[in-house]
């Protein structure tokens, strides 16, 4: 990434972030300012990246650094001084702190200490000596310094297999790993079962040839779902409109008695390629792509508040259509309740779009019909009851073609397979949405936390085996592997971007994400960065937060797109080195406006930068509520 790049994409993901609380621990050091002075022995105390209130008990001076090691108290932390006399990263200062701590004097330590005193970044004095070892080893300093930083920043364990994963997700490129990985498993005469499934494994991300036909890959997908009990696919066929529901048990027959008839053990792990080459002599059943691109086409984001407020709303419109002997005063406080949430939410917005004989302003006279006559408590005449229960049919219609979490993998998985199948085209956005979506979950960036989930539920449903799980039994089948090979390397990516894709800051939260460029033509990563508040679930705020792009394009270059949404109004900017080769025509920018609003957002504006103008923090955290202000005492010092 060209520097200019990297340092407007760093800019921009920090300025938007809000301070956290005190997420300090027991035992860790770290450097801290006396801001303010007030009343009382307290004072405003900046402690690492935090600006906090503390009660003070030791004399201290306006304006001075100090170093401090945590410690734990009864009511809150407490703060010890460690040093009387203010802290300067650097010099005698360090030299007086590594003596201080009974640690040698070397280079490292004197590297390390710089560093993690200068960015006010806290750390344990075993963390310190574990950090030195690592340095040690390393053949490039600056860059290994640049990761251990990190693992000190997020907290993160302080071992080889965090360091070489960081390292891996600094300095490797996802999109030419997947290459290279494929190219070296083509280039040997024949593979193994296991190399035959990791090659598959990294068609998927990568969208290579190995990916198989849609039929072949509907077909795998099918007997994988239906080994391991599972009915998500054909439960995707009947939303598609090519199944009947009721089908399922000679369905369910029919497959299971090809993949007997063709010797495929029922593991779950039936790859397309093996599935094509299995059932060639079978006549199967065509899956229309079609159907499939228009169902993927009809899905809405809807989240569990949503659903249940249009339950809560459907059941307030049948209430209407049946008169007023069964509209009571509860009955219509939740309907409009209901009928206010999923205005404020904009969720109409995303359910009419949808709709094929109903538009906005419709949709809206049928709103307030329904709760006018739940109101007076009146009966609706033939006509208008034939309005509403119309609407009703459609609506649930429309709403029975919304995919589950599961079903929504397989329809990823086949329309992935889509974009490489001569027979069926298919649109950039939903390629690359298909492709985002493989990675997320083919990748193995996941898979522990699928494992800690089926623990805590006590349930035992097979995984379907990942890249990273076929790269780990790969190296097991391989033991002539040396350390630094390409698979292992692939790893420590796969590790890298998963200990770095979510962190929380109070009520902030960040999702950093790694995507392989090939979803749009391009041999360099795709960097997408989402962060916002949480909501009440713990999720980030889909109405107010801030998304990061970072794309190498074929003719626009290097590119960061800086996404700022705030109570839904979405504002654009997009930084380029040649800003004039950037060219948004009136098509483009309505095409646009009309994907947001489907999805229930507005555009505000869209500005075109060049690359080494540096926004403000103002103009990029406007989305981001200010920094919390703390009230009363934080620490004691």
């Amino acid at each position: 990434m060209n520097p200019i790049v990297s340092g407007l994409f760093q800019s921009i993901q920090h300025a938007g972030k809000a301070n956290s609380a005190t997420g300090l621990k027991e035992g860790q050091i770290l450097s801290g300012k006396i801001l303010k002075l007030y009343p009382n022995n307290t004072a405003s105390v900046r402690v690492g990246s935090q600006t906090v209130q503390a009660q003070l008990e030791a004399s201290l001076t306006l304006g001075k650094s100090y170093l401090f090691q945590v410690q734990g108290g009864k009511q809150r932390l407490n703060l010890k001084v460690l040093t009387e006399q203010s802290v300067q990263a650097s010099g005698r200062g360090i030299e007086h702190l590594i003596a201080q701590l009974g640690l040698k004097l070397t280079k490292e330590h004197k590297l390390l200490l710089e560093n993690l005193l200068s960015r006010s970044i806290p750390f344990k004095k075993s963390e310190l000596s574990q950090a030195v070892q690592l340095l040690k080893q390393s053949t490039d300093t600056s860059k290994a310094v640049k990761v251990l930083m990190q693992i000190f920043e997020r907290q993160l364990p302080v071992r080889p297999s965090t360091y070489y994963a960081l390292l891996a997700r600094e300095a490797s490129s996802l999109t030419m790993q997947l290459s290279e990985l494929s190219n070296t498993l083509n280039q040997k005469g024949s593979l193994s079962s296991t190399e035959q499934k990791l090659l598959h494994s990294l068609s998927l991300l990568s969208g290579g040839k190995e990916v198989g036909s849609l039929k072949a890959a509907a077909s795998a997908t099918i007997i994988n779902d239906l080994s391991k009990g599972s009915k998500a696919s054909f439960d995707v066929l009947v939303k598609a409109g090519t199944v009947k529901a009721e089908a399922f048990p000679v369905f369910r027959e029919e497959w299971l008695n090809r993949a007997q008839k063709a010797n495929i053990p029922l593991t779950g792990n039936l790859t397309a390629i093996e599935a094509e080459r299995s059932l060639a002599q079978q006549k199967l059943p065509e899956v229309q792509g079609e159907s499939l691109k228009q169902l993927l086409d009809r899905q809405i984001p809807l989240n569990s508040k949503e659903w249940k407020a249009l339950d809560q709303w459907i059941a307030g419109l049948r209430k209407a259509i049946e008169g007023s002997a069964n509209s009571s005063p509860a009955t219509v406080n939740r309907f409009h309740f209901s009928d206010q949430y999923l205005f404020k939410n904009r969720t109409f917005d995303k359910i009419v779009r949808g709709l094929e004989n109903y538009t906005s302003s419709q949709m809206n006279e049928l709103r307030d019909t329904a709760l006018n006559l739940l109101k007076d408590q009146k009966n609706l005449n033939a006509s208008m009851n034939a309005k509403l229960g119309g609407f009703i049919q459609e609506l649930q219609n429309f709403l029975s073609k919304q995919l589950t979490h599961s079903e929504k993998q397989v329809l990823y998985r086949w329309v992935s397979s889509m974009s490489t199948d001569g027979g069926t085209s298919i649109g950039k956005n939903q390629s690359m949405l298909a492709n985002m979506h493989m990675l997320l979950q083919h990748s193995g960036i996941h898979d522990e936390a699928g494992i800690q989930a089926m623990m805590n539920q006590n349930t035992n449903v097979q995984q379907e085996v990942s890249l990273k799980g076929w790269l780990l039994n790969y190296l097991n089948d391989t033991p002539e592997i040396v350390k630094g090979d390409r698979f292992q390397q692939m790893i420590h990516l796969l590790n890298g971007i998963q200990l770095t894709a979510h962190s929380e800051q109070n009520q902030m939260t960040q999702l950093s994400f790694v995507f392989p460029g090939n979803m749009l033509g391009s041999d360099s990563d795709i960097h997408m960065n989402v962060e916002g508040r949480k909501n009440e679930k713990g999720e980030i705020d889909p109405d107010t937060c801030h998304i990061l792009f970072y794309l190498d394009l074929d003719r626009l270059e290097e590119t960061v797109i800086d996404m700022n949404i705030h109570e839904r109004h979405v504002s654009l900017s997009i930084y380029n080195m040649s800003p004039d080769k950037v060219v948004l025509t009136s098509s483009m920018k309505e095409s646009l406006s009309d994907g947001l609003e489907k999805l229930g957002y507005q555009l505000k504006s869209i500005q075109v930068h060049p690359m080494d103008s540096t926004p403000s923090t103002n103009q990029i955290g406007a989305s981001i509520s200010d920094s919390q202000r703390f009230k009363g005492v934080d620490l004691r010092i």
